[in-house]
């Protein structure tokens, strides 16, 4: 029996690897939807969150933070109306799409706001002023310190 390194992920990376060998496309389905794909990013003081929705109307788009978890969620209506032959390949995805971040604790979500755009919504969140780090000034005083007397022999 030969030792092998033990790796969590391995088996995953496999699943992953025969579904793009058969063309089969691999998605994260997420509580029975699929999950928004999204990007987490520092722009200066701010958080930057952006999801890709394309095709949602902002209607349909939600939009919460609650217990320093940001999530958005949408809802596609379906389209119910097949023309004749029916589908030969059917990609758009419909239905109900979900995703949750956990923020960190500097967030200050009291002045977080969101936008959508070209079937992107962007969550911008600013960093606590109270949390921001802060630069101290080393104040240097003027007098030399006298020397410490020798110790009695």
């Amino acid at each position: 029996m030969a030792i092998e390194r033990w790796t969590p992920f391995r088996d995953l990376r496999r699943f992953e690897h025969l579904h793009r060998r058969f063309g089969v496309p691999y998605h994260y389905p997420y509580a029975g939807g699929w999950a928004i794909p999204l990007d987490v990013e520092r722009d200066g003081d701010d958080f930057v969150v952006r999801g890709t929705l394309p095709g949602v109307a902002p209607s349909d788009i939600g939009i919460t933070i609650e217990d320093g978890v940001l999530t958005i969620e949408a809802n596609t209506a379906s389209e119910d109306e097949q023309k004749e032959g029916g589908y030969l390949l059917r990609e758009r995805r419909t239905g109900s799409f979900r995703r949750s971040v956990r923020l960190p604790e500097s967030v200050d979500v009291d002045n977080a706001a969101s936008s959508y755009e070209h079937g992107v919504v962007t969550v911008r969140l600013p960093v606590a002023e109270s949390r921001k780090a802060k630069r101290l000034t080393l104040h240097v005083s003027d007098e030399t310190p006298a020397p410490d007397p020798a110790p009695a022999a």
